[in-house]
């Protein structure tokens, strides 16, 4: 990371919590902090070029601030607006879940309407990864031989929910999913058009940077392929508090 010009300044973003989703890009900066108040969001740990960055001015109706001796000013001004805020700062992956959310599947225009479904499958596939309860993840893991996992990759889903990738898979119940193209698709299940997987994954990730994980319904979360961590003890314990 580069040096700032400013390196006594802390930077900090301000949103509404009913526009978090609006956040999902900063997961990937682990060095940030998140933290609530007022029905706010608030974000620190930025530097002074990703507070400038094109990744943060995109993000609709946010405020941002920088803090210098105890005082709050807005971005480019010199005037104090109020102290800086003293909250409880913790990491951004802890607290900027990723979330499963609906998608308008119309991706072929109003003349060629098609529905996206999950069908079931007969078909026999390799499982690719394992979608496990987080309390019963985190049990195993506190006496998991490193030669176990040593070649797993792993990420938090939901607030109960961890993904596993890679094989053997780990020996705990859970949703099996396999891997098609980008997509991640529960076992036993397959496209009802799965001609269309390709163009369907360009639609949704024309940057073919994520995984998409598919749910029976059919929602999907995307998260991007290097949020996926080394799955060990340390990594456990720093991701999950």
């Amino acid at each position: 990371m580069e040096k700032d010009a400013y390196p006594s300044l802390a930077f900090y973003l301000r949103l509404s919590v009913q526009d978090e989703q609006d956040l999902a890009s900063l997961r990937e900066w682990d060095h940030l902090h998140m933290a609530l108040a007022g029905g706010f969001i608030w974000l620190t740990g930025f530097s002074e070029k990703e507070i400038h960055s094109s990744k943060v001015q995109r993000i609709p109706h946010k405020e941002l601030f920088y803090g210098k001796e105890g005082k709050l000013f807005f971005l480019d001004k010199l005037l104090p607006q109020a102290k800086e805020p003293q909250l409880d700062w913790k990491p951004i992956q802890q607290v900027l879940r990723i979330r499963l959310s609906g998608y308008n599947h119309n991706f072929f225009g109003l003349e060629e309407h098609i529905q996206i479904r999950l069908i079931p499958s007969e078909k026999i596939r390799s499982p690719f990864g394992l979608i496990v309860d987080l309390d019963a993840f985190s049990s195993y893991m506190q006496s998991a031989p490193v030669v176990r996992t040593q070649h797993l990759k792993w990420l938090q889903l939901q607030e109960h929910e961890v993904l596993v990738i890679g094989s053997p898979t780990l020996p705990l119940e859970g949703m099996a999913i396999w891997k098609s193209g980008n997509h991640l698709l529960p076992t036993g299940y397959e496209f009802d058009l799965q001609i269309l997987s390709s163009e369907i994954a360009n639609r949704i990730d024309p940057s073919n940077t994520h995984w998409i994980l598919w749910k029976e319904d059919p929602s999907f979360l995307m998260f991007k392929k290097e949020w996926l961590k080394t799955l060990s003890i340390s990594s456990v314990r720093q991701t999950i508090k």
